[in-house]
């Protein structure tokens, strides 16, 4: 055993405290005391590791030995063993006391040397934990320290600067456009702030555990949309190629917290983009790597080319105010909170979070969560586009399996082209084989020629029956005029997911571009007619309202059914002939919609025909748009000639 560890043995008779003595010299320091108050003397002078103590001794018993000892704080934590002949009611007392072990006479040498030994490696262990702790404590004290004082900068640059910029603009208040461009550095120094406040306080939550975890059911779909149209435009601004793709991905609707979600993904986007380059790549990866029944587990890699993380400081990365060095803190600013409230929500919400990175080459921050399926996508039947066959042209070899895997779920029939070039290549060799592709999706960047080139292209190369989808990860607004007047026919956002893809394709194929397998719009006449179109969805809003203005309705979109009560309830009377109400949507769904519409004050509030449009077609979905107060239920993909009828019956041709 270790010589350093001493032992006291305290014992009023002399013939016992040589056989402990005996028991332990070879292995210990062992001292001994033969009343109470030498005891106190020697361990006051003595670092000892263990106390073998007698209870009944003159002078200063056993009891009044565990007493003082337990009342100073040096020797509070001490490991003491009771040594007594006696077989009362003294072991219960010792214990109550503060004693660790109770041995009684005679003693098996063995016996007390193994207890004795535990009861050491138990106290040393204490300590080195102790010790460890101390040492983390001050390292975080000194942390906090170094994060109050980068704060008290962070915190006080932005407000001088927004403090200097109002005072500078009452010397501009003639110049609008000074004006503008001084109001937009005071948003963003507020807006700095508003992120470090935030960051401050979350922290804090975790650490007092007042963080909840909600559990309800979400559109994931839209919750990664909005995420990518939130960070494209910061990318863009930065010169960073930026990309966010789907692989693997089967269900859309979830039961989980969608907030916390966001919140993670907003922090590694976030800290990718601050620690990458212009000129460097950020790569938004989300795939599903397994499902037993209702349980999915996902996985997100946020993956980027800028400055990477030194080997060493890979272990503390997840630590609360710690950056990778003050030069990190300095360059970049910053609350070095975020991958600390990463890793807490993470394990909180019953997932795992890594890190991999090379100092200079980039990181790959990955998450992984658990789901529950909240609503099974429609089964989907591949009956309707068996005939169709797509082109997809894009650069991403990601995208392009699956986007394979998507239409080979749905039974089209699809073919892959990297570039431009090739894309053509592929379209005369079918084209002069007698069967085209039916339809064309496109990415807008790529190298070589872009989305807009390969476009006009198609259109100046070969017949206009072709579809052209144009996908985006760009502001949508910016592209779609530049996109039609190529001559796409559609743009939709990247990434597009399966729903999104059998959307399009089933009110295509059903809908303005194959009208003769539907009805003949041109028997219907509604000129002059005006409709209000509820859709949250903007290419199903787009298909429906072309498909109204094929028969000479005039349409208005409401995003949401809060919009589109408003819109109604605000409207002058005849303002709108009818309403289109989708069941779905965000702030308030059709069914709620619909029963405020009913309720309201209009005067065509109990007389509008409002028409159901929804892929919720059961029995049940129908009867809930009827008890909502709705005329029709029409279900999507929409029937052309079911539309027109509907709206002949509920609305009337014009004479």
């Amino acid at each position: 055993m270790n010589m350093r560890n001493k032992i006291l043995v305290v014992d009023d008779i002399e013939m016992n405290r040589a056989m402990l003595m005996k028991i332990f010299s070879n292995d210990y320091t062992v001292l001994s005391a033969e009343n109470g108050q030498e005891a106190m003397d020697i361990l006051q002078r003595n670092d000892v590791d263990v106390v073998l103590l007698d209870l009944s001794m003159p002078v200063m018993d056993g009891y009044d030995v565990i007493s003082a000892m337990k009342a100073d704080q040096k020797l509070a934590s001490v490991p003491i063993v009771v040594t007594t002949g006696a077989v009362d009611k003294s072991e219960r007392r010792a214990f109550d006391l503060g004693a660790d072990d109770f041995i009684t006479k005679p003693y098996d040498p063995y016996i007390v040397k193994k207890r004795v030994e535990n009861l050491i490696q138990k106290y040393v262990l204490q300590i080195e934990n102790l010790k460890q702790a101390v040492g983390q404590a001050e390292q975080l004290n000194k942390a906090k320290s170094a994060f109050l004082s980068r704060m008290s900068h962070d915190l006080r640059s932005p407000i001088n600067s927004v403090i200097s910029i109002a005072t500078l603009l009452k010397d501009y208040d003639h110049t609008p456009e000074k004006v503008d461009e001084l109001s937009e550095k005071i948003e963003e120094s507020s807006k700095y702030l508003l992120g470090v406040i935030n960051d401050i306080l979350n922290i804090s939550a975790i650490e007092n555990q007042k963080v909840v975890i909600t559990r309800s059911p979400f559109d994931f779909r839209r919750q990664i949309e909005g995420i990518a149209a939130m960070f494209y435009g910061q990318c863009k601004e930065k010169r960073i190629q930026f990309d966010l793709n789907l692989t693997n991905f089967t269900e859309e609707y979830l039961f989980g917290d969608p907030m916390r979600l966001k919140e993670i993904l907003i922090n590694l986007i976030s800290n990718a983009i601050k620690f990458t380059p212009a000129g460097g790549r950020v790569v938004v990866r989300v795939s599903q790597i397994s499902r037993v029944a209702s349980m999915l587990k996902l996985r997100f890699e946020v993956i980027d080319t800028g400055e990477g993380i030194a080997e060493d400081r890979m272990d503390r990365i997840f630590e609360a105010f710690t950056q990778e060095n003050s030069a990190t803190a300095q360059k970049h600013g910053g609350s070095g909170l975020g991958l600390s409230i990463v890793k807490n929500i993470t394990e909180l919400m019953g997932g795992q979070v890594y890190v991999q990175s090379v100092k200079g080459e980039g990181s790959n921050f990955t998450v992984e969560l658990p789901f529950t399926v909240a609503k099974e996508m429609p089964e989907i039947s591949s009956d309707r586009l068996k005939s169709v066959r797509a082109l997809i042209i894009d650069d991403d070899k990601e995208t392009q399996e699956y986007g394979l895997k998507v239409m080979s779920k749905m039974g089209i029939t699809c073919d892959i082209a990297d570039s431009g070039e090739s894309a053509l290549k592929i379209m005369q060799k079918a084209f002069d084989q007698s069967h085209g592709y039916d339809i064309c999706f496109i990415d807008w960047r790529m190298p070589g020629m872009s989305g807009i080139d390969i476009t006009r292209a198609i259109r100046t190369t070969f017949d206009d029956d072709t579809v052209i989808v144009v996908a985006s990860a760009y502001d949508m607004e910016e592209i779609t005029k530049e996109a039609k007047m190529a001559g796409a026919n559609v743009v939709v956002p990247k990434p597009m997911f399966q729903s999104t893809v059998f959307d399009l394709l089933m009110n295509i194929t059903g809908g303005s571009y194959h009208s003769d397998e539907n009805g003949d719009a041109k028997d219907y006449h509604f000129d002059g007619k005006r409709v209000l179109v509820a859709e949250d969805n903007t290419l199903n809003a787009q298909v429906i309202m072309e498909l109204l203005g094929m028969v000479g309705f005039k349409s208005e979109r409401a995003n949401d059914g809060k919009e589109v009560y408003d819109m109604f309830e605000k409207s002058p009377v005849g303002a709108y002939d009818a309403i289109l109400m989708d069941i779905q949507m965000p702030i308030m769904n059709g069914h709620e919609a619909s029963k405020k519409i009913r309720a309201c004050r209009h005067p065509q509030a109990k007389s509008i025909p409002i028409i159901a449009v929804t892929a919720n077609a059961f029995t049940e979905d129908v009867k809930a748009s009827r008890a909502a107060g709705m005329n029709e239920h029409l279900a999507k993909p929409i029937d052309t000639d079911r539309l027109y009828k509907v709206m002949d019956e509920l609305v009337g041709q014009t004479k």
